[in-house]
C-alpha cells in the first residue's frame, strides 16, 4: 500500500511538470549545447533564430530556424542612438514591429545561433541580441554555445528549407531600467564597481579604437576583456563554474549577487557578452549596461591610463 502511495506521487508529480508547460526563466541558463539543441530544434515551443547575413543562413542553417541578420549600423537589434552613437537599443515600436512581422513569440523558447569568430564579435552579437530580447520580455531566451560554426562541424543536420512564420502580433515595450547614461557613471567611479569589457590592450592605451579617440579606460574601471570569457578567441563561451572564477579574479571573491556593477565597452557590443554572462548565465542582479560606452564617454570627459 505504501509503495503504491509512493509511487502515485511520484508519477502525479512527474505529469505536473510535463504539463507544466514552458520552463521557468528563472531556471534558464544563458546557454544552451549543441548537443542539447540536437535533440529539441524539432519541438514546436523551440524557436532558433539565426543571425548571420542572409547569404550564409540561405547556404545552410539548423533546420527550422528562422533569419533576423544582424548588420551594422541599423538592422532590426540596433539603431543609432543621440549624436549618432552606434549600437542603441532600438524603439519599441520598431523592434516589436520587426518581431511581429517575422513570427517571434513570446511563447517561445528562443536560442540565438550565430557564427563563431575572432575576433569574437559575431559572439557578442549573439550577446546583444539575446539581451534586448531578454529586456522585451522573451525571457525563455538562450544562446547556443558555440553557434552554427560548432554545429556544421560536429556534422548535425542542415537545411536550406526557408520556412516563414505568420506574425505574432507581439506587443511590448524594452525595459530600459539596467541602462545608464555618461552623468551616472562619472558619478559613481571609486564608488561602485566599473567593469570594461575590451580588449587589454585597449584598456590600457596601448590600442585607440576609431570611435573613441582617447587612450585608456574609465577613471576606477577594471579590465573584463569579452576575450577572458571564451576558451579561446573563436570559440565557446566558458563553463559556469569558470566563468565565476574568471569574475571573482577581476571583482574580488566576496561579490555579491546584488552587487552593482556598471560594464561598458567600446560601442556596446562586448559588454553586452559579460553583461549576458553575469546576468544570465551567473545570476547577478543589479548589472548596470552603460549603453553609449566609449564611444558616448570620450565626448565628455577623459580617459585614466
Amino acid at each position: 500500500m505504501k509503495l503504491k502511495l509512493i509511487l502515485t506521487i511520484f508519477f502525479g508529480a512527474a505529469l505536473d511538470l510535463a504539463l507544466a508547460g514552458p520552463v521557468s526563466p528563472l531556471t534558464l541558463s544563458g546557454f544552451v549545447s549543441t548537443q542539447w539543441l540536437s535533440h529539441n530544434y524539432n519541438d514546436p515551443g523551440l524557436l532558433v533564430i539565426d543571425i548571420r547575413e542572409t547569404a550564409e543562413y540561405n547556404a545552410g542553417h539548423i533546420p527550422r530556424a528562422i533569419n533576423i541578420p544582424w548588420g551594422m549600423p541599423e538592422c532590426a537589434w540596433i539603431s543609432y542612438g543621440p549624436d549618432d552613437l552606434l549600437l542603441e537599443l532600438p524603439n519599441d515600436k520598431y523592434f516589436f514591429g520587426n518581431m511581429s512581422a517575422a513570427g517571434v513569440s513570446k511563447h517561445k523558447r528562443i536560442i540565438i545561433s550565430m557564427s563563431n569568430a575572432s575576433p569574437p564579435y559575431p559572439q557578442a552579437q549573439a550577446a546583444r541580441v539575446a539581451m534586448t530580447l531578454r529586456l522585451a520580455g522573451f525571457s525563455q531566451t538562450q544562446i547556443l554555445n558555440g553557434g552554427f560554426t560548432k554545429w556544421i562541424a560536429e556534422g548535425r543536420p542542415v537545411s536550406t528549407e526557408l520556412p516563414i512564420l505568420p506574425p505574432s502580433g507581439v506587443k511590448g515595450s524594452i525595459d530600459r531600467s539596467d541602462m545608464v547614461d555618461h552623468e551616472y557613471v562619472h558619478a559613481v567611479i571609486n564608488k561602485k564597481i566599473i567593469l570594461d569589457a575590451r580588449d587589454p590592450g585597449v584598456y590600457n592605451g596601448s590600442i585607440i579604437e576609431e570611435f573613441a579617440q582617447k587612450a585608456g579606460h574609465i577613471p576606477s574601471a577594471k579590465s573584463l576583456s569579452t576575450l577572458a570569457l571564451l576558451f579561446d578567441p573563436s570559440g565557446d563561451y566558458k563553463d559556469r563554474s569558470t566563468l565565476m572564477e574568471v569574475v571573482k579574479d577581476v571583482v574580488g571573491s566576496k561579490v555579491k549577487k546584488e552587487t552593482e556593477m556598471i560594464v561598458y565597452c567600446g560601442v556596446g557590443g562586448y559588454a553586452a557578452a559579460l553583461y549576458w554572462v553575469l546576468t544570465a548565465e551567473l545570476g547577478f542582479c543589479n548589472i548596470k549596461f552603460y549603453d553609449g560606452s566609449a564611444q558616448d564617454w570620450v565626448k565628455f570627459y577623459d580617459m585614466e591610463i
